[in-house]
């Protein structure tokens, strides 16, 4: 993840700068200031862990081809300090118009804290082509934590070689 705020007016009051981390983020965060006056310059850094309390790990393909059917496996990671060995989340799978989820759409999970589990949705692809997106939600009734996947629907292509030749 980078970002940049461009530069900031500074003076002897406080100055905040906002940045929303982007959901699938989880690891170290570094925050770095410059500043510059006509006489001396200054420099900070500082780190901070980021992590959910649930971290969802999808594995989606790339592409489909509308009425493809295919297995989506989701690992989730409990993260959630205090949770115990006997957590219970639910994590939820919602497509848009390009897919449908075959079965069930919502999936019981036992995770004790610090250690993961997968679930898999079957999904088929249908007669809508263009940017399809999964979106994963784990959550243990007092939070939730969402997670997009996106994928094309393209219409499969068969295979055509050309071939020209002539004498002369």
């Amino acid at each position: 993840v980078a970002y940049w705020s461009g530069i900031v007016d500074c003076g002897p009051e406080t100055r905040t700068v906002h940045y929303k981390i982007p959901d699938y983020f989880n690891g170290t965060l570094r925050v770095m200031a410059i500043a510059v006056s006509s006489d001396a310059i200054g420099a900070a850094e500082e780190k901070t862990l980021v992590k959910n309390s649930f971290i969802i790990t999808p594995n989606v393909p790339m592409m489909a081809a509308p009425g493809d059917e295919f297995d989506v496996a989701v690992t989730v990671t409990n993260n959630k300090k205090g949770s115990g060995d006997k957590a219970k989340l639910t994590l939820k799978a919602a497509p848009s118009e390009h897919l449908s989820v075959v079965g069930a759409a919502s999936v019981p999970l036992d995770i004790p804290e610090g250690k993961d589990a997968t679930a898999y949705f079957r999904v088929k692809a249908n007669d809508v082509p263009g940017g399809a997106e999964l979106k994963f939600t784990a959550s243990d009734g007092a939070e939730s934590v969402t997670l997009a996947e996106t994928l094309s629907v393209r219409p499969a292509v068969p295979y055509r070689v050309t071939l020209v030749s002539g004498s002369l």
